[in-house]
């Protein structure tokens, strides 16, 4: 059993649940740091929670990467698929000095191979590890280096400070960030997309 994902067979319904698991919780915590700022009238207070709910934004942005992409692999690993069958992708993760590794393989490596924060380029490799399509966040780009350069800044202690209309951005954007990158997922496992023989979307 994964006791981090709390599942012990994971079969498409399951997944779907499960996925939308690891969204929903997030999306209600974004929604409540964003409230949460406008109910406090201490112009102060409400400038070093800003900085906070900058710090937690790209926690949530990377965390969801991070747990959805393994439930991915999870599944996947699941389906019980011959490593030839798969994308090209996924021939690269499994397929080590000319020995097939399972995907528990596969997720320790991915995790092994993060180097940093999840910046655009980091994106783009998590990215084709799994055989999704980067096109839809090639115009968010600026805004994720943007999200990675704020939450670095504070974090290690610079004064850096927040507007409120920055902040709200921030908030919407990192919900796009996640929801694009959920669809992506939903789609590659109800199209199969990430078998060898899968139409380009």
């Amino acid at each position: 059993m994964d006791e981090k994902l709390g599942v012990s067979e994971m079969d498409e319904t399951v997944f779907f649940v499960r996925l939308e698991q690891a969204a929903v919780w997030r999306k209600r915590e974004l929604a409540d740091i964003a409230l949460g700022v406008q109910e406090i009238s201490s112009k102060s207070s409400r400038f070093a929670l800003m900085r906070a709910g900058i710090v937690m934004c790209y926690a949530h942005w990377e965390g969801f990467v991070r747990d959805s992409s393994e439930l991915f692999m999870r599944y996947l690993g699941e389906q019980r698929l011959g490593v030839y069958q798969l994308k090209k992708n996924f021939v690269a993760l499994l397929n080590t000095d000319g020995n097939e590794r399972d995907f528990n393989y596969a997720r320790r490596r991915m995790r092994h191979d993060r180097a940093g924060n999840l910046g655009s380029k980091e994106l783009r490799k998590i990215i084709w590890q799994l055989g999704l399509d980067y096109r839809p966040f090639e115009s968010s780009q600026t805004a994720i280096e943007s999200l990675v350069k704020r939450r670095n800044s504070i974090a290690h202690g610079e004064s850096t400070g927040v507007g409120e209309e920055e902040y709200k951005r921030v908030i919407d954007d990192v919900r796009k960030f996640m929801e694009l990158f959920e669809i992506q997922i939903d789609c590659s496992v109800r199209e199969q997309r990430y078998l060898d023989n899968a139409p380009r979307p």
